[in-house]
C-alpha cells in the first residue's frame, strides 16, 4: 500500500522533467536561432552599455568598441585610450592619452550570456499572464547585472592582463588586479552560471508571489500526488 504512491510519484517527476527538458530544447532553439539572426542589430545596441560599463569598472582608459568583421565572423573590437599613467615599476610607467592596441572579442561569445538568461527564465511554464509579466520585469532588472559582468569584464581584464605582462617584462613582481581574478572566474564557467542562477531566481520569486493553490476540491490519491509532483520545483 505504501509502495504505490511512491513509485507514481517517481513516473510522474520523470514525465515532468522530460516535458520541462523538451520544452528548454524548443525555447533554446528559439532564442538561439533569434540571436544569430539577430546578432549584428542586437550588438551594435549593446556597444553603449558596454562602454559604459567599462568606464564605470576601471578608471585607467576610456574604451571605444566597434562592430567589425575579421575573417568573416563578426567580432567587438576594443581601442582602449589610456587616460592616466600606468604604472609598470616604480620608475616606469605608461604615458596618459595616447591609445593603445585594439583587440577582438568574438559576438556569438558576448551574447551567451544572455541566450541563457532569456532561456532559463521561459523554459519553465507560466502559471498565468500576471506572472509572466512579473517574470519578464525581474528578467529586465536582472539583464544589466549578466550584461555588465560578462563582456565588460572580459574586455577590462584582457586589458589589464596586458598591462601585468608589461610590468613583468621590466621585472616587476607578479600581481593580479581584482578584476582579472574576476575575468578568469567567469570565464570558467561564471557567465554560464551567473545567467541560469539568476533565470532560476525569477522563476521561483515569481512563483511564490503569483502562485496562488487552487481550492481544494475531491480527488483521488493519484491526481493529488501528480498535481503535487509538478509543483515540486520551484518551491511555492
Amino acid at each position: 500500500m505504501h509502495g504505490a504512491p511512491l513509485s507514481f510519484d517517481i513516473h510522474a517527476n520523470r514525465r515532468l522533467a522530460l516535458r520541462l527538458g523538451a520544452r528548454a530544447l524548443v525555447v533554446w532553439t528559439i532564442v538561439c536561432v533569434t540571436a544569430l539572426a539577430a546578432q549584428r542589430p542586437l550588438t551594435a545596441m549593446l556597444l553603449p552599455f558596454f562602454e559604459a560599463a567599462i568606464s564605470l569598472l576601471q578608471q585607467d582608459f576610456a574604451a571605444t568598441l566597434r562592430l567589425v568583421e575579421i575573417k568573416g565572423q563578426s567580432v567587438i573590437q576594443m581601442t582602449p585610450f589610456l587616460l592616466r599613467p600606468v604604472s609598470l615599476t616604480d620608475q616606469l610607467a605608461l604615458r596618459p592619452f595616447v591609445p593603445l592596441a585594439s583587440f577582438p572579442v568574438s559576438v556569438d561569445h558576448a551574447l551567451v550570456p544572455l541566450v541563457l538568461l532569456i532561456t532559463g527564465v521561459a523554459s519553465w511554464p507560466f502559471a498565468s499572464s500576471r506572472e509572466a509579466a512579473v517574470r519578464m520585469l525581474m528578467t529586465i532588472a536582472a539583464l544589466p547585472l549578466v550584461l555588465a559582468l560578462s563582456t565588460p569584464v572580459l574586455l577590462v581584464g584582457r586589458q589589464q592582463m596586458l598591462f601585468v605582462e608589461a610590468a613583468l617584462r621590466q621585472g616587476a613582481r607578479f600581481h593580479e588586479p581584482g578584476l582579472v581574478t574576476l575575468m578568469i572566474f567567469m570565464e570558467s564557467g561564471g557567465r554560464w552560471l551567473l545567467p541560469l542562477g539568476l533565470a532560476i531566481a525569477c522563476v521561483v520569486a515569481s512563483r511564490r508571489l503569483w502562485f496562488k493553490p487552487a481550492k481544494a476540491s475531491p480527488v483521488n490519491p493519484g491526481t493529488a500526488a501528480s498535481n503535487a509532483a509538478e509543483l515540486a520545483f520551484p518551491p511555492v
